[in-house]
């Protein structure tokens, strides 16, 4: 361990990562499930030490992460690019350059935050629709709904025993009902666990996305509905004007969101998703499983 201010232990790995010499060593509050740190080299470089639960997801982060960086800069967003000479995915830990920006749960108790929130990550999913994902390699199960359906079918079966015999049910008509409201709109890049956590707010310009481990192609409303979501459940309070900034801000009409299944499927069937990975933590399901009872217990337009 190194020291990086009194009172406060560093871990060993972020020694590894950013060098025994680098100074002003802090713990950002970035992020949900992945721990980072910021340190400033002798040159005076700032960088960022990410671990990621899985070494997976810090190699297909360190691989693709340099080229998705670049796309979210032609539509007007940031974020921090990973560096693979500085990288070591087999440890899970991604190092990138440092961006400068408030952590948006910070803000979520401020007398304008929770709206101020919404639009920014309203504006993030207004500019995503722009990025080009072509040869990007991103899974597409969340833009073929059959088939989505049926993987979802799956991870029901594998979360059954833990769940009440109404939670199941609930959790089964959610899943019954993917094909019969998703027309539109076409599916595009989607950032995958678009939350206060994941977004910096800057003073000057548009936000910066953070964790884009979960990117994909799929239906954008899988964003929009995670929003919402993830904000009602930890922040019921703020909930209702995040989401009218959100509205706002992505330029969507509330009866067209709002008025659909999709905010009442899609993090359901995302829940499941994550509940899938059979290396999630004890605690960590636990938590989940919680969300799949209330996000499975919504009315039928989400809300």
């Amino acid at each position: 361990m190194a020291p990086a201010r009194p009172g406060l232990e560093v871990p060993a790995w972020v020694v590894d990562a950013l060098g025994p010499a680098a100074s002003g060593l802090r713990r950002l509050p970035w992020g949900f499930t992945n721990e980072s740190w910021e340190g400033t080299t002798p040159e005076g470089t700032r960088y960022v030490a990410t671990k990621m639960r899985q070494p997976r997801d810090a190699a297909e982060v360190i691989g693709r992460g340099p080229a998705i960086a670049r796309r979210l800069r032609e539509v007007g967003l940031d974020t921090p690019a990973p560096l693979p000479g500085r990288s070591v995915a087999e440890r899970g830990i991604v190092v990138s350059e440092w961006l400068a920006g408030v952590p948006a749960m910070a803000r979520l108790g401020d007398a304008d935050g929770p709206a101020a929130v919404g639009r920014a990550l309203g504006d993030a999913w207004r500019r995503l629709a722009g990025v080009d994902a072509t040869g990007l390699g991103l899974d597409d199960l969340w833009a073929r709904p059959p088939t989505l359906a049926t993987a979802a079918g799956g991870w029901l079966g594998l979360v059954r025993p833990q769940l009440s015999a109404m939670t199941a049910a609930a959790v089964a008509a959610r899943i019954d009902d993917l094909g019969s409201w998703w027309n539109e709109p076409p599916p595009r890049f989607v950032h995958g666990d678009l939350v206060p956590a994941n977004i910096l707010l800057r003073d000057l310009g548009p936000p910066a996305l953070l964790d884009l481990e979960a990117v994909r192609i799929g239906n954008p409303l899988l964003d929009a509905a995670w929003v919402s979501w993830i904000v009602r459940y930890h922040h019921p309070e703020a909930h209702r004007a995040a989401w009218a900034g959100f509205l706002d801000a992505a330029g969507l009409e509330a009866q067209d969101a709002a008025g659909t299944k999709a905010l009442a499927a899609l993090p359901v069937v995302r829940v499941l998703e994550i509940l899938s990975d059979r290396d999630l933590e004890p605690a960590a399901r636990s938590r989940w499983l919680d969300q799949l009872a209330a996000s499975a217990s919504l009315p039928a337009d989400g809300h």
